[in-house]
This record gives C-alpha cells, sequence and structure tokens, in this order.
C-alpha cells in the first residue's frame, strides 16, 4: 500500500506569479500572442484584485505618481538627459508639474513624501487605463459569439508591464522573469537610465546583444538569475 501523498495548496498572489513567470518566458521564446495575453491577463487580474482588498484604490495612479517622482528626483539631481528634457518640454502641463516637484526634492531632500503627488484617478478610470477588450474576448464568448478582435488591441507589452508592475507593489521584490523583462523594455523604450542597479547591469549585456538575439539571451538570463548565488536573497 503506497502512501499518501501530501495535498499541495497554493495561495491567489502564487498562482499569479507562476502565471506571470510563464507569460513573461512565453513572451520571450515568441509563443502564441493570444495564449500570452490569456496568462498575462489572468495574473494581471488577481494582483489587481489583490491590491484592491488592501485599498489600493488605483494602480494607474500610483504608477503616474512614480514615473513624476522619478522624472522630478533627475530634474532635481540634474541627471536628465537632454534628449528627455526636449521631450518632456514639449508637454508643457506635464514639464510644469515635473518643475514643481523638482523643487520641492530640492527643498525637503529625503523628507520629500512621494504621496504629495495627488494623481486623481476613479475606480471606473483605472479600469479603462488597462487592457481588457482582449482579455474578455478570448475568455468567454456567451454573450460575443460573433464578435471579432482586432490584433492591434493585443498589446502584450503593456499588459506585462502592468501586471508586473502589480506584483512588485505587493511583494516588494521582482522575480527573475520581471526582472529580465523590466531590463529588456527599458532598453527597447531607451529608459535605462530609470533602471536600478541589477536591471542596469541587465540592459548593459543587452545592449551590446545583436536586435535579432536579444530574446534568446534574455531567456538565458532568467536560467542564470534563478541559479546564482544570490537568488535567495533577491528573489525568494
Amino acid at each position: 500500500m503506497s502512501e499518501k501523498q501530501a495535498t499541495v495548496h497554493i495561495n491567489k498572489i502564487l498562482a499569479a506569479k507562476r502565471q506571470l513567470g510563464a507569460a513573461i518566458r512565453l513572451y520571450f521564446i515568441e509563443e502564441d500572442e493570444l495564449a500570452i495575453h490569456t496568462i498575462a491577463s489572468a495574473a494581471f487580474r488577481i494582483l489587481r484584485d489583490v491590491l484592491k482588498s488592501r485599498q489600493v484604490d488605483s494602480l494607474a495612479a500610483e504608477m503616474v505618481q512614480e514615473g513624476l517622482y522619478v522624472l522630478g528626483r533627475q530634474l532635481a539631481e540634474q541627471t536628465i538627459s537632454e534628449e528627455k528634457m526636449e521631450f518632456l518640454k514639449a508637454d508643457r502641463e506635464t514639464f510644469a508639474t515635473i518643475e514643481k516637484i523638482a523643487d520641492e526634492i530640492k527643498k525637503q531632500g529625503v523628507n520629500f513624501d512621494r504621496n504629495q503627488i495627488g494623481i486623481k484617478h476613479s475606480s471606473k478610470e483605472d479600469q479603462r487605463a488597462w487592457l481588457s477588450k482582449a482579455a474578455n474576448f478570448l475568455k468567454h464568448a456567451d454573450r460575443d459569439l460573433d464578435e471579432l478582435l482586432d490584433l492591434d488591441e493585443v498589446k502584450n507589452e503593456e499588459l506585462l508591464m502592468g501586471a508586473c508592475c502589480a506584483y512588485i507593489r505587493l511583494m516588494k521584490k521582482p522575480t527573475p522573469e520581471i526582472t529580465v523583462f523590466f531590463a529588456n523594455w527599458l532598453l527597447n523604450e531607451n529608459r535605462e537610465d530609470c533602471a536600478a542597479a541589477v536591471v542596469e547591469e541587465l540592459c548593459s549585456e543587452l545592449r551590446q546583444t545583436p536586435t535579432a538575439k536579444r530574446r534568446q539571451v534574455c531567456r538565458e538570463m532568467i536560467q542564470r538569475l534563478k541559479q546564482g548565488p544570490e537568488y535567495a536573497t533577491l528573489y525568494a
């Protein structure tokens, strides 16, 4: 008589972590974009629901707030590139806001609280901020049997970025998949100056890699991060 195996249980966040990791790995092997979207959407939905249960009303608003803070800090420290400066100045209203934030950072120093940056965002606006049309199309067919999906609605990079940010907001630490996805995304968007130290190292390595081989290198990076001695400290 064989011994009864123990039942394994997982919670919602672990389920989302596994889904998101799988979606990123599929993205880097250039698997079917609809399959990636379905898995990433499921993970993102869980993470947003958990955030809402913890009184985080608007992930989109928090991301805008964080982005303005980073730009304000760079402007205050005069580390912002000329190219980015010209791009920001094109939107006078936004740049004026960034200048005000930079001034307050200079005045308050380490006492500056980024929650001073007020972003008004309703739950309905937050819902519209994240892509759901494609996810809904792929989820069921009981009410929209004859509907068609425009593949331009399947924006996996944006979806994965939102899900990654939601996971970090909850867990504070990225997974190896999220770390590599961030590095690849920042490099593609020419925003390496926003990268943390670990991500910046990966960006530097990817920058020296031919574009056609970057996704392969990203897959290798994920495995390397999982096998490295720092894995338990940075990602566990």
